[in-house]
């Protein structure tokens, strides 16, 4: 490609598509945005309930972990998007920020003072009674509302954590986080409003702005210690496009560290054992990687009043007339925060590990660790930039990890064998051999980060260590997770991310 751009984005996911946006209202920036994914034109994306159909398409890189030894040696599917909006165009469009104050750990860059403001700076919060207020904002591109359609499990679920004596959260982005609510979603309309919608379309008529899509980066080019450009493929094409400010990583926390280590940068001998050219020796390159894992256990119940309702032609009608009814439904309607877990719960039984209903009307509660202590690595299988990643977890390879998910199943069960369930007809039955459940049942929660963290291979600005003119901007650069679903929480990095750009920090 002959001209010459100012910024190129490599990824337009949840940080990509901000950036684009941002970046390009300065007319006189030229930005590149490349994904390697299609548009998001496939009709189950604006579909909240039809999200688990998008896994393993051509929309998914379809990923998959080594497998795990301490969970019997299953290797777990990890989906990641791979289309215009990234993972935002193919997950549950829960709206969660963490706890403000965990991200102070991530460096003084990273502190609630400007954390907040970019959060709020992204958000136009549809409930009326939040809008422009200390803890919201009414005016960003993003959409955040409450689910128009709520189950009546759902509203059980938040009635059994009430009488275990937990807190009502009206709104778990406030003032504190713990206690048991509905969640709020990125939607719009009762439709699905990923990054792509909120942010990249209003924006794709400037003509300072060029997105390709189909674009495989296959590796970054370098002029002595400055990254300079990135070569990709577009079908049988091999393309080059040249930067002359800096190159933005947003390929997402797995396909941004395994770009770093295609193009040189990364642990020496690693790269050397590739045949790579080792340009900037980082040995953190990889490392750090985690998730945060849950356990995803089925109820039955007899009442006829799950989600498996919504599997109707009337329901689908309701859905495409006026955007309501159950397909509005993200699965995951409500959850609670208690201790260290986080407890999503799904009005569907979904007894096959994963999202696939088994026919029987019940519900699935998935008790999830926030702060996981077990720590995993990504690694090259070749120098072949269309080859997957090698992804080892190392899921409950600390003990602490084993111990917290116990308590989770335990409180599960409780929840389950409420009064609130009960009315419903729910078999609880007993609580079987506990260990033995959590390493046959438990995956992720579609949340790996890490393995590009702030403090060992980027800094506090997200410049990567010894190369000028790269920065990477999605969850890999997260030391530690938040606390919470990561999709908003990448997006205010690169909310964060465009500001330094910009200079307006």
């Amino acid at each position: 490609m002959s001209t010459p751009y100012d910024f190129i984005i490599v990824g337009a996911g949840s940080a990509g598509c901000v950036l684009a946006n941002r970046l390009s209202a300065d007319p006189g920036a030229r930005v590149l945005l490349l994904e390697a994914g299609p548009p998001a034109t496939h009709p189950d994306i604006e579909i909240p309930l039809a999200f688990p159909r998008l896994q393993r398409t051509a929309l998914d890189w379809a990923y998959f972990t080594t497998p795990q030894a301490e969970l019997a040696g299953r290797p777990i599917a990890w989906p990641r998007g791979k289309v215009l909006g990234g993972s935002s165009a193919i997950n549950a469009m829960v709206y969660l920020r963490g706890r403000l104050a965990d991200y102070a750990s991530w460096g003084p860059n990273w502190c609630p003072d400007y954390v907040l403001p970019a959060f709020k700076r992204a958000e136009n919060q549809q409930r009326p009674s939040l809008r422009d207020t200390h803890w919201h904002g009414a005016s960003g591109p993003l959409d955040v509302a409450d689910l128009r359609c709520v189950n009546p499990l759902s509203q059980a679920f938040v009635e059994a954590a009430l009488s275990l004596g937990w807190s009502y959260n009206d709104d778990f982005n406030g003032a504190t986080q713990l206690g048991a609510g509905l969640f709020q979603v990125t939607q719009r309309d009762g439709r699905r409003q990923s990054v792509a919608a909120a942010y990249l379309a209003p924006v794709r008529h400037r003509r300072n702005l060029q997105i390709i899509t189909g674009a495989l980066v296959r590796r970054l080019r370098f002029d002595g210690d400055r990254a300079v450009g990135v070569e990709f493929s577009r079908g049988p094409e091999l393309l080059y496009a040249e930067a002359e400010r800096e190159i933005l990583l947003s390929a997402g926390s797995l396909e941004s560290p395994k770009l770093l280590l295609l193009s040189g940068v990364g642990p020496a001998a690693e790269l050397e054992a590739q045949g790579l050219r080792v340009r900037q020796s980082l040995p953190d390159v990889g490392r750090n990687l985690h998730d945060h894992p849950r356990v995803a256990l089925p109820f039955r119940c007899q009442a006829p009043v799950s989600l498996l309702n919504a599997f109707t032609s009337e329901a689908q009608s309701e859905f495409h007339q006026f955007g309501t009814g159950p397909w509005t439904s993200n699965l995951a309607e409500a959850g609670a925060f208690h201790g260290d877990l986080q407890f999503h719960f799904l009005p569907l039984d979904l007894s096959n590990v994963g999202l696939d209903p088994t026919g029987h009307h019940g519900f699935t509660l998935a008790p999830t660790l926030l702060t996981p202590r077990s720590r995993g690595r990504l690694t090259l299988a070749s120098a072949d930039p269309a080859q997957a990643p090698i992804i080892d977890p190392g899921y409950l390879t600390h003990p602490a990890d084993l111990a917290a998910m116990r308590e989770g199943v335990g409180a599960s069960y409780e929840l389950a064998a409420s009064a609130a369930f009960k009315v419903y007809g729910t078999t609880v039955g007993e609580l079987p051999n506990v260990d033995a459940l959590i390493r046959s049942r438990l995956d992720t929660c579609y949340h790996p980060a890490g393995a590009c963290s702030i403090g060992t291979v980027v800094d506090q600005e997200l410049r990567v260590r010894g190369v000028r003119g790269l920065r990477v901007v999605d969850a890999s650069v997260m030391p530690m997770l938040p606390r919470g679903n990561t999709h908003t929480p990448v997006v205010m990095v690169a909310e964060r991310a465009a500001a330094m750009l910009l200079g307006v920090d």
